[in-house]
């Protein structure tokens, strides 16, 4: 969900396969999903929102591919 995680995963993820992994909010424009923890309900809300228009646009992109 955020830098720090993919670089994680790119470090353990096979040479061939380390382009294939991206950030959840790539799509709609990049950058990390923000801890919701200290916002509070509304904090929740607006990462289910933010996710919720960055997977749809991931699953638009692999339709469109």
């Amino acid at each position: 969900m955020d830098a720090s995680n993919l670089r994680i995963l790119r470090s353990r993820c096979p040479a061939a396969l380390r382009s294939r992994l991206h950030l959840a909010l790539e799509p709609v424009g990049g950058g990390d999903v923000d801890d919701p923890y200290y916002g509070g309900e509304a904090g929740f809300e607006a990462n289910f929102a933010e996710l919720r228009r960055a997977l749809d646009a991931w699953i638009d992109r692999m339709l469109d591919a």
